[in-house]
């Protein structure tokens, strides 16, 4: 998709910082040269249940150190596994859909 200017309500903050840098209206006025172009890059992974509570491990809400012993982390990762069970059945998998949003333009007096 290639956008002239912001317009409609899902414009994000750094396509709104983009389009006031004037990339826009330095690439509008240079025959040849591309305005600014958002791509999309979907992709699906698939998470079991290990994969899930390993990535909780890692995090800054939900590490074991957060919790002040050991059985309080397994009561928690006990517990996300039967919510987990409740949604998918017994291992998974669970598929995210996520997309990779990439922003491309040129800045003004940029050349290559």
């Amino acid at each position: 998709m290639t956008r002239s200017e912001p317009s409609a309500p899902d414009v994000r903050p750094e396509q709104e910082a983009l389009f006031s840098t004037g990339a826009e209206h330095y690439t509008r006025h240079r025959p040849g040269l591309p305005g600014p172009a958002e791509h999309r890059f979907p992709v699906a992974r698939s998470w079991t249940f290990r994969h899930v509570l390993g990535y909780l491990r890692t995090t800054s809400f939900a590490s074991a150190g957060l919790f002040r012993d050991g059985a309080r982390h397994a009561a928690f990762e006990a517990d996300a596994r039967a919510l987990l069970t409740g949604l998918t059945g017994q291992d998974g998998p669970l598929v995210e859909q996520a997309a990779f949003r990439v922003l491309l333009a040129r800045r003004p007096g940029i050349t290559r």
